[in-house]
């Protein structure tokens, strides 16, 4: 039996007539929650379209401001909001866009301290931050609560997007992102957009596609555990095969404890 209003229905109808989707889909995409970290650049364009697509719950994440240098490429935000929290705009804005979701606003952002108690309140997690120890913080709770975490990050006019810890056909689990990067980058290999730069289209693009991954999981579709490489400047798209390697984090935290107590912020300011 659906649990598609009228109303919701009418919305909905053209993304129902795909394929897969259909009432049955669209419940599915209904009773879904999904947690998107960073309501940035990526975040804008996940958030934007798993609005519309209908996700039940959708938390928001994020303990930043709203910056002029922002707007050109997070479409949520307007002049007036400049000092404004990020994730407390974006929420109002979505509630706008679609008043039959509920927005949950998790305005101090993700921490070793309260993680584990956010993220287990959501199905699927999106990676949509800038910052490694964010993104390891992320990937240990995520590890340790079996969600799946849609990854998107950015370089010039490169990205990568890969689905991490997926639930597999066989029962097991796809590679996590301490698999492809056991250890993060030192300080002085790594820089941000602020110094590298970055089109505004390119972040468009990566978040429009996590919410396409994020849509594909929550419908069940076939997934092929694989990092997608895009370059827009060479206008190219690559795949690269991604293999689970427990090595990699065994020495890592696996508990709420040890998450909570493990210092991310060193472990990604290391100089060697």
């Amino acid at each position: 039996m659906s649990n598609i209003s009228k109303e919701e229905w009418s919305r909905y109808e053209r993304q129902m007539q795909l394929p897969g989707v259909g009432a049955t889909g669209q419940s599915k995409i209904k009773n879904a929650s999904v947690l998107v970290v960073g309501a940035g650049g990526l975040g804008c364009p996940a958030l934007t379209y798993l609005t519309s697509a209908g996700i039940g719950t959708i938390g928001i994440a994020d303990h930043d401001t709203v910056a002029e240098s922002n707007l050109h490429r997070q479409p949520l935000y307007k002049l007036e909001d400049i000092g404004a929290l990020k994730s407390t705009i974006a929420t109002q804005r979505l509630k706008e866009l679609n008043p039959h979701i509920h927005i949950v606003a998790h305005e101090q952002g993700i921490l070793p301290v309260n993680a584990v108690e956010i993220l287990s309140n959501y199905d699927i997690v999106l990676d949509c931050t800038d910052r490694f120890d964010a993104r390891y913080l992320m990937n240990d709770v995520c590890l340790l609560l079996d969600k799946p975490m849609v990854h998107g990050s950015l370089f010039r006019f490169q990205a990568q997007i890969a689905t991490f810890n997926y639930l597999l056909s066989d029962g097991t689990r796809s590679a996590t992102y301490r698999c492809l990067f056991p250890k993060p980058p030192s300080p002085h290999e790594t820089t941000d957009c602020k110094v590298a730069g970055v089109f505004g289209f390119l972040p468009g693009l990566v978040g429009s596609w996590m919410a396409s991954e994020t849509i594909n999981i929550i419908l069940e579709k076939a997934f092929s555990p694989k990092l997608l490489l895009l370059d827009i400047e060479k206008n190219s798209l690559q795949k690269m095969e991604l293999v689970r390697n427990p090595e990699s984090w065994a020495n890592y935290p696996k508990t709420a404890t040890e998450i909570s107590a493990f210092d991310y912020g060193a472990f990604c300011s290391r100089l060697t």
